[in-house]
């Protein structure tokens, strides 16, 4: 049988046939481990050492996934060749693999022996603190394991379950040490016990692939889902750590803690309340985790604008500087635009005015920030992708916004959202606004909103109005598909200036 190498593959090829090893295999389930699968993603490599990455769609991984595991051989054909993802790529590359309906897999008979154990591309220590700002793809690193910590339990503000961490220090040759933090079943899973000599204690040379740089405190690799890790690999690289580590001893221990120790937390139970009941309360009688309620989205706030450039090694907010953004505050060129999204909601009861940050906003708005202000122009201020958000219904978790401490009214001008609980999905009509509304003191009155139309939010800007509109005297239907049963997720907010380690919420996996 004629197979195609990797390198040669093309989106021309439509019956082309590929034998290759899977090197790495990881599913991803988006924000939480415990959320619905999204695909699942591979490494092969071909028998020439060639390596491409290869996804398995959701409606498909159960099915095909299956078919496949780790270290294998397969004989593949029939699928996608397609344009590789333009960050967060696991191997370097300009095209990956899809898999489809039509895939074949079936496993390779007598199989040359020369495909390659390890797929990986190394990065220096001193290298991976420029590679934050672009997220191209994930990296991997070599070094020493000195420091095992123990697992521990992050509750992360906005988060309503708790996350699992572990933190793996490695050196490299210079002496220079590194953080690895593992999330989940990433930590859950380390293990030296079937490597590791308490006697002789001998060094463990470790290749960690798949790690995403970060910086929270200092410069770090974050670990999740595409995370994987080799001991002692039989690499070219590893020589010279054999040549000047070979004599050495080091003492490693891996604590272990009892499941019920970490099974013991249980998280906050959160009281429900209405709009009217949020908005006549002292901002000070707020508790820190917040209160539930359940709204729908009624107005686009444009006030201000609903996107800034963030900062992408701390988070802060950059400013204009020649023809792109710098931070002032860690002396850092690299940005990235995200949500600081403002609208109004009502759940009959009043109007609060809500905003949120990026990671709360993908959620509601579907789609990135970045993706959004494509789409922008002068004559579309609000992107009909945007605009869409309108007749949403959500179970908000939220807490005063800081200007609400400095109201002399001692009510909350607005409500931040620090979680989403439950999607409802989209309403048919728009709570009616009560005659005895109550509303943040500062709320502004007369800006661009939305009306109630025949049809969708998202049709075309001359929809739109900047005048007040009259009293809304009854709720007019909106023509939208049946709706699907309530989604429920949850998820970590990121503030303006804050770059914390929640976004590595995204690696969960299971394996």
């Amino acid at each position: 049988m004629d197979y195609i190498l990797l390198p040669d593959l093309t989106t021309y090829k439509k019956h082309a046939i590929i034998q290759v090893h899977v090197s790495r295999k990881w599913s991803f389930h988006g924000a939480t481990e415990k959320g619905p699968l999204q695909h699942i993603d591979m490494v092969l490599s071909d028998c020439k050492g060639n390596s491409i990455y290869a996804e398995i769609p959701a409606n498909l991984a159960e099915e095909k996934g299956a078919l496949i595991e780790t270290n294998q051989i397969y004989d593949i054909s029939r699928f996608r060749v397609t344009a590789a993802k333009t960050a967060y790529k696991p191997i370097d590359g300009d095209k990956m693999i899809q898999f489809t309906t039509y895939t074949i897999i079936k496993p390779a008979s007598n199989p040359p022996p020369t495909f390659p154990l390890y797929i990986y591309q190394l990065t220096p220590f001193d290298e991976i603190e420029s590679q934050i700002q672009h997220k191209t793809k994930f990296l991997d690193v070599l070094g020493t394991i000195t420091e095992i910590t123990a697992l521990k339990i992050v509750h992360i503000e906005g988060q309503l379950s708790p996350t699992i961490i572990r933190d793996v220090m490695i050196e490299d040759l210079s002496r220079k040490t590194l953080k690895i933090t593992l999330w989940a079943k990433r930590a859950t899973s380390f293990t030296i016990q079937d490597v590791y000599d308490p006697v002789s204690k001998k060094p463990i040379l470790a290749l960690f692939v798949g790690c995403l740089p970060k910086f929270y405190k200092g410069v770090y690799l974050s670990g999740g889902a595409a995370c994987h890790w080799y001991f002692n690999p039989t690499i070219p690289e590893a020589e010279a750590y054999q040549n000047r580590r070979g004599g050495e001893t080091i003492q490693l221990h891996l604590p272990t803690q009892p499941k019920h120790a970490l099974q013991t937390f249980q998280p906050p139970t959160i009281e429900h309340k209405t709009l009217e009941q949020l908005l006549t309360m002292n901002p000070y009688d707020y508790p820190d985790t917040g209160y539930e309620c359940t709204v729908t989205i009624t107005e686009i706030d444009t006030s201000n604008t609903w996107w800034y450039p963030s900062c992408t090694k701390c988070g802060r907010k950059t400013t204009p500087h020649n023809t792109a953004y710098y931070c002032d505050w860690c002396k850092w060129d690299g940005y990235k635009f995200k949500y600081k999204l403002k609208f109004r909601a009502s759940d009959a009861t009043a109007m609060a005015q809500m905003f949120c940050f990026d990671n709360i906003a993908r959620y509601i708005v579907g789609k990135s920030c970045e993706v959004i202000l494509r789409s922008t122009n002068a004559a579309t201020p609000i992107p009909p992708d945007l605009a869409q958000i309108v007749s949403l219904k959500f179970t908000f978790r939220v807490i005063p916004d800081d200007s609400s401490f400095n109201n002399q009214d001692q009510v909350p001008i607005a409500l931040r959202i620090i979680s989403i609980t439950t999607a409802h999905g989209r309403q048919h009509a728009l709570p009616l606004k009560p005659t005895n509304i109550i509303e943040g003191t500062s709320t502004p009155q007369n800006k661009l909103q939305l009306q109630l139309i025949e049809n969708s939010p998202s049709n075309p800007f001359q929809n739109l109005s900047t005048s007040t509109p009259p009293p809304i005297q009854a709720a007019r239907k909106l023509i939208y598909p049946p709706l699907s049963n309530p989604v429920t997720y949850q998820h970590t907010p990121k503030s303006d200036g804050e770059e914390e380690i929640t976004e590595v919420l995204t690696d969960y996996c299971t394996t």
